[in-house]
């Protein structure tokens, strides 16, 4: 399995050569690709502290082939801290349209990690985007979040008491935890009891399309207000460039 992870991660970052290396910089400028090929640098075959400061220095970067760097090591990357990084950078840039909040969403669902699960659900409850985060977290708390019940514990065979009331205390804590997250990225106030997966179910079923719709909408108004802020600048150009009246002549 190790061997095969670590196969998936050269070969992801092979097939993304071309675009990182020949993608062309946007208005003469190139800080992104000197960062992106410094970024390569620092972190192929890096340790894991060096991996994390790598990837921290792609904050505040926005073109696209330095976000599908990010999306690699957040997919791919062997170590969950490196992975969360990854995740944080993304996670704060510009929301122009759900597609960011949707490799967000996915990248929490494929992290194998319980505890970075949980930072990355914290990172997307302040999506504006909000369907397929929800759906992805709403998934995962109905159907694999760590019990809230008591009674659905896993509990090794060999535990005593007090190791029992550990375990019990972190799975409630845990549900707890990621109910917030729904909370707040919905905006609804969800309180914690033994039916509360059953709750969340059927919420979601009477909810979801309003979010989806929700989602366009906003999607629409980002798109009219770039198309708006764009005309806006061309018409600024073409009086710049009318000729200048002269005024009367002599």
């Amino acid at each position: 399995m190790r061997n095969l992870r670590a196969g998936r991660i050269a070969l992801g970052w092979a097939l993304m050569g071309a675009a990182i290396w020949l993608a062309p910089a946007r208005g003469g400028e190139d800080s992104e690709a000197t960062l992106r090929k410094e970024f390569m640098k620092a972190y192929n075959g890096a340790p894991v502290e060096r991996r994390v400061e790598a990837v921290k220095t792609l904050g505040g970067c926005r073109e696209e082939p330095t976000r599908q760097m990010l999306i690699r090591v957040v997919s791919l990357d062997q170590e969950k801290t490196v992975r969360a990084t990854a995740f944080e950078v993304l996670g704060a840039l510009p929301e122009t349209d759900p597609f960011l909040t949707g490799v967000l969403a996915r990248g929490f669902t494929n992290e194998p990690d319980q505890d970075t699960k949980l930072l990355m659900a914290q990172a997307l409850q302040r999506r504006q985007f909000k369907f397929e985060a929800l759906r992805e977290i709403v998934t995962f708390f109905i159907t694999k979040c760590p019990a809230y019940g008591d009674d659905t514990v896993l509990i090794p065979a060999n535990a005593d008491e007090g190791k029992i009331l550990e375990i019990r205390r972190k799975a409630r804590k845990y549900c707890v935890d990621m109910l917030a997250c729904i909370s707040a990225l919905a905006s609804e106030h969800f309180v914690g009891h033994k039916a509360i997966r059953e709750e969340v179910k059927g919420w979601w079923g009477r909810s979801s399309g309003t979010f989806l719709q929700q989602d366009r909408d906003l999607f629409k108004k980002i798109q009219d207000e770039a198309a708006a802020q764009k005309k806006a600048e061309s018409d600024a150009r073409k009086q710049g460039d009318a000729p200048k009246d002269a005024g009367p002549k002599p």
